[in-house]
C-alpha cells in the first residue's frame, strides 16, 4: 500500500515538473522564448492601462507566436480599435515587413517598409510612403565572418552618410568610420569599441572630428545579461545615460533603473512580475517621482 501511495506521488511530481520549464539544475527558466515553445504558446495580449492614453496611443499589442517560440507577427491597436502598426517576421525571428497606419488611428495606410535579406544576413531596407514604390533607405555589407563592414543610409535617392568598420581579432576591438555628408563640408565620426571574450561590447568611444564626446561603458553578470550601461559626455564629463539591470536568476529581469537627466540622482523604474510557469505576466513603470504611469498586462494562448 504504501508502495502504491509512493508511486501516485512521484507521478504527481514528475506532472507537476512537466508543467513547469526548468533547467539542468531543476530551477525554473525564465527565458521566454524557451517558455513560449514548452507551453505551445500561440499568442500573447499586452493590455496597456488605459487611463493614461489618448486615441492616438496603442493599448492593446497582440503577438503571434510560432512553434519555435520565436513570434512571426505583431499588431499594435490603437484605443479606438483601429491598426496602428503591423509587423510580421520569419520563423527564426527576423522582422520583414513592416506596415504604418495614418497617425488619425483611422484604419488607413500610411507607409510601408520592406526588410531584405541574403543567406539571414540583412542586406537593405525599402520604404514606401505612398504604398505604390518603393525606396532604398539602408543597406548592409558582411564579411566572409559575418560581421558587418558597410552601411549606408539614404536620403532622396543619395547617400546621407556612410560607415566602414574594421575588426581586431587580437585585441577584440572594432573601428568604425562615419562620413555625413549633408552639406559641402563632410563630418567625420568614430567609434572605437572593445569587446570581452564573449564578444560583447563592454567599451565605446565616440569622436566628432577626432575630439572624443561620449563615452560608453557597459558591465555583465556571470550569465551573460547586461548589468549596467552609462555614458559620460564630453567636454562636461557628465553622467548622461546610467542604466541598471536587476536579475534574481538567469533570464529573469526583476527590474531596471534609468537616470531621468544629466543631473539627477533619481531613477525611472520599471518592475517585472512572473507567473508560476515562468512567463512574464506584468510590467509596471514610474517615473523619476515614484508615480506610476504606465502598466502592461500579458495574456498568453
Amino acid at each position: 500500500m504504501k508502495l502504491i501511495r509512493l508511486s501516485i506521488l512521484l507521478i504527481a511530481i514528475s506532472a507537476l515538473f512537466s508543467m513547469l520549464s526548468v533547467d539542468s539544475a531543476g530551477k525554473i527558466t525564465y527565458d521566454q522564448t524557451l517558455l513560449y515553445q514548452t507551453h505551445n504558446i500561440d499568442s500573447v495580449l499586452i493590455k496597456h492601462s488605459s487611463s493614461h492614453y489618448d486615441e492616438f496611443d496603442h493599448v492593446n499589442t497582440v503577438k503571434i507566436i510560432n512553434d519555435l517560440g520565436y513570434c512571426v507577427k505583431t499588431t499594435n491597436f490603437c484605443s479606438n480599435g483601429n491598426l496602428m502598426n503591423v509587423k510580421e517576421y520569419s520563423r527564426k525571428g527576423a522582422i520583414l515587413k513592416s506596415t504604418a497606419y495614418e497617425f488619425e488611428c483611422n484604419g488607413k495606410r500610411d507607409s510601408e517598409t520592406i526588410y531584405v535579406y541574403l543567406k539571414s544576413r540583412h542586406i537593405q531596407t525599402l520604404i514606401s510612403n505612398n504604398l505604390k514604390t518603393y525606396k532604398l533607405s539602408e543597406s548592409w555589407n558582411y564579411d566572409l565572418h559575418d560581421r558587418l563592414v558597410d552601411y549606408a543610409n539614404y536620403r532622396f535617392s543619395d547617400t546621407a552618410w556612410w560607415e566602414h568598420t574594421d575588426y581586431d581579432t587580437l585585441r577584440n576591438t572594432s573601428f568604425l568610420f562615419r562620413i555625413k555628408g549633408y552639406d559641402d563640408r563632410d563630418t567625420i565620426f568614430t567609434t572605437e569599441k572593445y569587446f570581452n571574450t564573449k564578444g560583447q561590447p563592454t567599451k565605446s568611444i565616440n569622436r566628432y572630428d577626432h575630439v572624443i564626446k561620449s563615452i560608453y561603458q557597459y558591465e555583465y553578470d556571470e550569465f551573460g545579461n547586461l548589468k549596467q550601461k552609462h555614458a559620460h559626455f564630453y567636454p562636461s564629463d557628465k553622467l548622461g545615460v546610467d542604466q541598471q539591470y536587476f536579475y534574481s536568476s538567469p533570464h529573469k529581469l526583476d527590474s531596471t533603473w534609468w537616470l531621468s537627466g544629466m543631473k539627477s540622482d533619481i531613477y525611472n523604474k520599471t518592475y517585472y512580475e512572473y507567473d508560476q510557469r515562468g512567463l512574464l505576466i506584468k510590467e509596471t513603470h514610474y517615473d523619476n517621482r515614484n508615480n506610476k504611469v504606465d502598466t502592461k498586462h500579458y495574456e498568453y494562448k
